[in-house]
């Protein structure tokens, strides 16, 4: 019995489960039925609607001209309204999904009021005499603006054209006090090496005052003093290189004298400051000096101490035309060179080194 009520229940919703599925098939049917019919109307409505705006359009009169008495306005035609589409028993579902309708006479109007709109905005448009003013001033502003920019360019470009001028002018002004500068400590050094030539011609020439007079003083004894050994004949090819004795202990080569004569070598090996004196290039003595000792001829000499001294590298040697004046020079100074030809040796030197060259 139990058997039998199990098998009744299954049976019974095998039954229910069935109808439910023909329910849900028959009303997603009619939705789909629902949902075409809608779209057939709506398709319906939109192709009228648009023939009548296109027969509006069509009927508008062309603008008329300022002052005319504008012409009544042509009757609208009637718009016939779609039949309706037998909608049966989902009729009401169908009004749920679309909403209320509008009536046809509504749709009539709203087709009227937008074609009256377009004709009172065709009668409102400039005449093109008005537009084609309107684009030449507009051309003429975008004209104005961009020459406006242009010269505001040009200013720009100006002013910093005269920053830099003024920047590299005043670089010059710069350079100029500089090398006046230069030039003015070298004005003062070459004052102070004159003083101190002036006083060291003044002491050598009161120390030979001083020789001559003791010399005079032993004269007249006689055997006092050994007559000297006869020296050999001074050569007029031999150049004299003097070196006071206090400055230099060793030899000097021709490349260490070209090396103080061109301000390389400030120093003797004693920490004595090289006091340098010269020839006039003029004189047989430099001639021979700058041929056989430096290779280099006066001018090339010259401009080689002109950009040494700008540049604060030093004094140039000290020019003395005289072979008797340089030789006092030598013998009292310190650290003192100089130069003369062996014939111009007319005397007993002392406290010089004496170095010769052919």
């Amino acid at each position: 019995m139990n058997t039998d009520a199990r098998a009744s229940g299954g049976a019974g919703r095998r039954a229910w489960r069935s109808a439910l599925l023909v329910f849900v098939l028959f009303f997603v049917i009619a939705q789909v039925v629902l949902f075409a019919v809608s779209y057939t109307r709506r398709q319906v409505k939109r192709r009228a609607v648009s023939s009548t705006s296109v027969a509006l359009r069509a009927s508008a009169p062309a603008p008329r001209a300022a002052g005319a008495v504008p012409a009544a306005a042509p009757a609208l035609p009637a718009v016939q309204p779609s039949p309706p589409v037998e909608a049966k028993a989902s009729e009401p579902t169908e009004r749920i999904l679309e909403g209320p309708e509008s009536p046809p006479e509504h749709s009539a109007a709203v087709d009227g009021g937008a074609a009256e709109g377009e004709e009172t905005a065709g009668a409102g448009d400039p005449p093109p005499g008005d537009r084609a003013e309107r684009e030449r001033r507009q051309a003429s502003r975008e004209r104005e603006r961009r020459e406006r920019v242009q010269a505001e360019r040009r200013r720009e470009e100006t002013r910093l054209e005269m920053e830099r001028d003024r920047a590299e002018l005043e670089k010059e002004k710069e350079r100029a006090r500089a090398e006046r500068t230069l030039a003015e400590k070298a004005r003062q050094e070459a004052e102070r090496e004159k003083a101190r030539q002036e006083a060291e011609r003044e002491k050598a020439r009161q120390e030979a005052e001083r020789r001559r007079a003791q010399d005079q003083r032993r004269s007249p004894g006689g055997g006092a003093e050994q007559p000297a050994a006869p020296r050999p004949a001074p050569r007029p090819d031999v150049l004299v290189v003097l070196v006071n004795s206090r400055a230099l202990a060793g030899n000097l080569s021709r490349q260490d004298i070209r090396n103080i004569y061109y301000g390389k070598v400030t120093v003797w090996p004693n920490n004595t400051p090289v006091v340098v004196y010269s020839r006039p290039a003029s004189s047989s003595a430099g001639r021979k000096f700058y041929r056989a000792i430096l290779g280099a001829s006066a001018s090339a000499f010259r401009e080689h101490w002109s950009q040494l001294q700008l540049s604060g590298g030093g004094l140039a040697p000290v020019v003395v035309s005289s072979a008797e004046s340089i030789v006092a020079r030598v013998s009292s100074s310190p650290g003192a060179i100089g130069y003369v030809l062996e014939p111009e040796m007319t005397g007993e030197v002392s406290g010089v080194r004496l170095f010769r060259f052919k």
